[in-house]
């Protein structure tokens, strides 16, 4: 990974603190801020390292703020400060999660400073009520900035929702603003998720959410108390990033090198759990049809597009030879479905370890992209590339279809593996003969997607502001 040679956004914030800026206004000369942003994204994933690389970027342009980041491990924080030029003192230790070597030391290890955390915010927002001055863990910070993204929904289990929650209560128990940047939040079907979500959600300043259709679930819940506004997923921001490691050592020959058309293929090593739901398969066969299913597609591609296809991962793990890597890491699915192709010699898979921001500009180098991860459909669309998204969820209708207005290139996995394969196949041949139509129709929306996705910095901006009037 070649080094980054840019400044620290918070060594930026100190040094600008005192000049006027276009972003800024009149907030360029108050006093310094101190921001916390918690529930700092995955690294690993590339969709999440986009939006918080996006986030510090936006943050960084507001003169007088110094930011602080809490990832949820240590290993984070060395991903996001040698590939992302984060600043490595701007990063502290989160407040109780302690990870182990296994789920059952892992809560044992964490549950200790969990419950001392939440007891001493409790006591010092009653010792506040009565006049009483005390610190905790929050007070040294003027606003908290939460940075879910995707955690306050059931498709991933019970685990992601409540870490997230109680990371926002605990901050909500501080009396200053909490703001939670966009995200899509469910309608839990749990009662004591509902009940937790609507209770804590309840007491945030501001929840800026990816899409409307998040707004109505937010209304189910019963939250109606923060302001809430939609604003686009902040990845839509990140810029491509060309570099001669990659471009040196890439394994994947480009359009100078192949004179066909390039289709990028994005799998996903947990799409299978939500597919062909009416079929009585297990999770094993499930996850058998989808691989061969995408294989099938390759194949497809190359022969009716007389394409080259190269299998993109956009979620990573530790590791280094591919061979090694788990089933947490989307190299081994893009292996496994390589393995299964015919055309072996019109197919090839990206097996470095790139940055978010990489990756990008080689999805940005694809005529057309078929993206099984959401971010690595708002990377295509944001690059303009003819895209077709396979959905499980609702982000994919709000973010791609309603917010890019891509809603015909959808194909959904929730129905039976024959029924998607032919979906698949006909939206392919489709979109090819209307690749220059459907370029022209995302370079019309997201130049205005990405200038609303700006909002976030001006309504933290106005928060802040409006803590130098109190």
């Amino acid at each position: 990974m070649e080094a980054r040679n840019e400044e620290c956004p918070r060594r930026q914030t100190r040094e600008n603190s005192g000049s006027d800026s276009d972003v800024s206004g009149s907030y360029a000369n108050s006093r310094t801020r101190n921001l916390l942003v918690i529930n700092l994204c995955n690294p690993f994933s590339l969709g999440g390292a986009a939006i918080a690389s996006s986030l510090v970027r936006l943050l960084g342009s507001i003169p007088g703020v110094i930011l602080t980041t809490m990832p949820t491990r240590p290993r984070d924080a060395l991903i996001y400060a040698e590939k992302y030029g984060m600043c490595s003192e701007s990063f502290i230790r989160h407040f109780w999660f302690r990870e182990k070597a296994s789920k059952t030391r892992t809560l044992l290890a964490s549950s200790i400073p969990l419950l001392l955390g939440l007891s001493l915010c409790l006591v010092s927002k009653t010792l506040r009520r009565l006049g009483i001055s005390c610190r905790d863990s929050f007070s040294r910070y003027d606003a908290i900035i939460d940075l879910n993204s995707d955690a306050l929904n059931e498709y991933y289990g019970s685990t992601y929702p409540l870490f997230t929650l109680i990371n926002i209560a605990m901050a909500t128990t501080s009396g200053k603003p909490v703001i939670i940047c966009p995200c899509s939040i469910s309608y839990f079907k749990n009662p004591l998720f509902r009940l937790l979500a609507r209770t804590v959600l309840n007491r945030v300043d501001l929840i800026m959410l990816r899409e409307e259709r998040s707004r109505k679930n937010l209304s189910l819940l019963g939250v109606a108390k923060p302001k809430i506004i939609v604003s686009p997923d902040l990845a839509f921001l990140m810029e491509p990033r060309r570099t001669f490691q990659l471009e040196k050592t890439f394994e994947i020959p480009l359009r100078n090198r192949w004179k066909n058309p390039l289709v990028g293929i994005t799998p996903s090593g947990i799409i299978h759990n939500y597919a062909f739901p009416n079929e009585k398969d297990s999770i094993s066969e499930k996850y058998s049809k989808y691989i061969s299913i995408m294989a099938t597609i390759t194949d497809f591609a190359i022969e009716k597009l007389d394409a080259n296809v190269i299998l993109i991962a956009h979620s990573l793990s530790e590791g280094g030879e591919l061979a090694s890597f788990s089933d947490e890491d989307d190299r081994t699915h893009c292996k496994r479905i390589y393995e299964l192709v015919r055309n072996k010699k019109s197919t090839r898979i990206v097996k470095g370890n790139y940055a978010a921001d990489e990756i990008k500009w080689l999805i940005g180098k694809c005529d057309l992209f078929i993206g099984c991860r959401m971010h690595s459909t708002i990377a295509s669309t944001s690059m303009c590339v003819p895209t077709i998204p396979v959905a499980y969820g609702e982000k994919f209708e709000g973010v791609i279809g309603d917010a890019v207005g891509q809603s015909s290139q959808i194909v959904r996995i929730d129905t039976d593996h024959k029924t998607f394969l032919s979906q698949l196949e006909l939206v392919i041949l489709q979109s090819w003969e209307r690749r220059n139509e459907i370029r022209k129709e995302l370079e019309k929306r997201i130049a205005a997607i990405k200038e609303s996705a700006q909002a976030p910095v001006l309504l933290i901006k106005e928060i802040l502001d409006s803590l130098d009037r109190e």
